[in-house]
């Protein structure tokens, strides 16, 4: 295969669409003139109708005369349209052939496998260190939080944080406000110097005491005891989205034979099967066994059968490829079409994942 003949091809047909956008901003002005005309000819077809109900026949002449100059530009604006998109469909099916040329290497594709396989790597392992990050936020959070309910002298340091906060915003909104006079400025300004330094002096007693449990660059995030909640609150929903992006590229390097770097990498807060509940817990010994109805047998069958083609598809792609083939593709991401293609393989390996996860979580609900 010649990369450097399909590459060639290829750029040809995504510059003839894409240079700067115009031929597809042609093509949206030219709707837009299109809908315009097609718009001026159906308002003079109104008149028309109701010049006839008139019996104004002269008006009727006049206004099928009108007809002829929005009809005849109309013509010409649809075959310009129906041009560039023949254009925009012709290079559309060649960049379609390009791509498919690729595909059917199976030494490229093993090459791409290992360069989606590092970068999704990489990727579960910047989604890993940020969920550590937040879950050791939150373990911070909930210590203050736990010690302001024990020690009163905490909670009242974080109330005083919470009143010069609030007092600096307001002053800080009288200075920006250019309707305020300039004494009220300025006695804003001494204000502020004052509510600064008391709410510095509030963060220090804080710190004092915490007795250094907590750094100084956290106590300085914090506005008040209730924003400790909605900041626990916020980073949970933010380690749930990230559990959610972990298993999508976890499964997908599954899905190209690719192990994720985390499965050797202990973790006490990782999720992992072990930690489902399962059908034969003990809560449910001896309950008697539940029929499941007609639509789940559906249901189940159709997830079987979903499996059953991707465990089928992946047998069929695992045939093995020699280094010595993939080396041969070393540089071949200097190539825009190879650049292309693999971002459109990675962008389709997620989307299979993201859509197996789906059908997993379904069917632990059926069961």
């Amino acid at each position: 295969m010649e990369l450097e003949n399909i590459d060639k091809s290829y750029s040809r047909s995504k510059k003839a669409i894409d240079k700067s956008g115009k031929l597809m901003t042609n093509i949206e002005a030219l709707k837009k003139e299109v809908k315009t005309l097609t718009r001026q000819l159906e308002n003079i077809q109104l008149e028309i109708i109701r010049a006839r109900e008139d019996g104004d026949s002269a008006k009727v002449k006049t206004l099928e005369a009108s007809k002829k100059a929005p009809k005849t530009a109309l013509e010409a604006k649809k075959k310009q349209l129906e041009k560039l998109n023949n254009i925009v469909q012709q290079n559309e099916t060649a960049i379609t052939v390009q791509m498919t040329e690729l595909s059917r290497d199976p030494a490229l594709k093993a090459h791409l496998n290992d360069v989606i396989g590092k970068k999704f790597s990489r990727k579960l392992v910047a989604f890993q260190k940020d969920k550590e990050e937040k879950t050791k936020q939150n373990e911070t959070l909930t210590y203050i939080q736990e010690a302001a309910k024990k020690n009163p002298n905490i909670m009242y340091s974080l109330s005083q944080i919470e009143k010069y906060t609030t007092l600096a915003a307001k002053l800080k909104a009288i200075i920006a406000n250019p309707a305020k006079s300039t004494a009220e400025k300025s006695q804003a300004q001494t204000d502020l110097i004052a509510a600064q330094n008391s709410l510095a002096k509030s963060r220090s007693n804080l710190a004092r005491l915490l007795k250094g449990k907590v750094t100084r660059e956290v106590i300085d995030k914090i506005s008040s005891y209730e924003e400790l909640g909605k900041m626990i609150k916020f980073n949970n929903k933010h380690i749930a989205g990230i559990n959610k992006q972990i298993a999508n590229y976890e499964k997908a390097l599954e899905n190209i034979g690719h192990e994720s770097p985390l499965r050797s990498a202990p973790s006490s807060d990782r999720s992992d099967d072990s930690s489902r509940p399962t059908r034969t817990s003990t809560q449910r010994h001896n309950l008697p066994a539940e029929q499941p109805k007609w639509w789940q047998f559906i249901k189940r069958f159709k997830n079987w059968n979903a499996r059953r083609k991707t465990e089928t598809t992946r047998q069929e792609e695992s045939t093995p490829v020699s280094d010595t083939e993939k080396k041969k593709f070393k540089d071949s991401m200097k190539y825009d079409v190879v650049k292309d293609y693999e971002e459109k393989v990675a962008a389709d390996l997620l989307k299979q994942a993201k859509a197996q996860n789906k059908q997993a979580a379904d069917r632990d609900r059926d069961d």
